[in-house]
């Protein structure tokens, strides 16, 4: 593909331009977590004598281990979440996006947050989705502290 010089395109037409390809680009990245899904859940990585899909895609596709695991993670957990799979199959939602939001996600709140998510940036994302997780762990640890005070012998 041969992009025009620098002075032949206006800032619109740059700013249209990025905007479409970076739709295209989520669209993709939706696309390699299925794979990386099917991969993991089928277990190819063993062919290679390696412990995981983490590894493999280490070893092949040149991700650090760390992105990798949250890759696979984020693949994992779009198998439960209709909208949220749809939505990043259409390129409307951003691999940043969807990693904060699988960690939150579940299937009876995807749609809130999905409505949340798209128009608002990663960052507003990531903060709502953090704090979304901090209640939830604070409400888990009540109810954790409530069965440890009931228990008895």
């Amino acid at each position: 593909m041969h992009l025009a010089p620098i002075a032949g395109r206006s800032i619109d037409q740059l700013e249209e331009a990025m905007i479409s390809l970076a739709t295209r680009m989520n669209a993709t990245e939706y696309e390699f977590l299925v794979l990386v899904r099917e991969f993991d859940i089928r277990q190819g990585w063993r062919s290679w004598n390696l412990n995981n899909t983490a590894e493999w895609l280490n070893m092949k596709c040149g991700i650090s281990l760390g992105a990798a695991r949250e890759k696979v993670r984020v693949a994992l957990a779009l198998l439960d979440l209709r909208a949220c799979s749809e939505a990043f199959a259409a390129g409307d939602l951003s691999y940043s996006k969807a990693r904060a939001m699988t960690r939150v996600a579940t299937p009876r709140n995807e749609e809130e947050l999905l409505a949340l998510a798209i128009p608002r940036t990663v960052s507003q994302v990531e903060a709502h989705c953090r704090a979304k997780r901090n209640a939830q762990r604070r409400e888990s640890t009540a109810d954790a502290n409530r069965a440890h005070a009931a228990r008895c012998l």
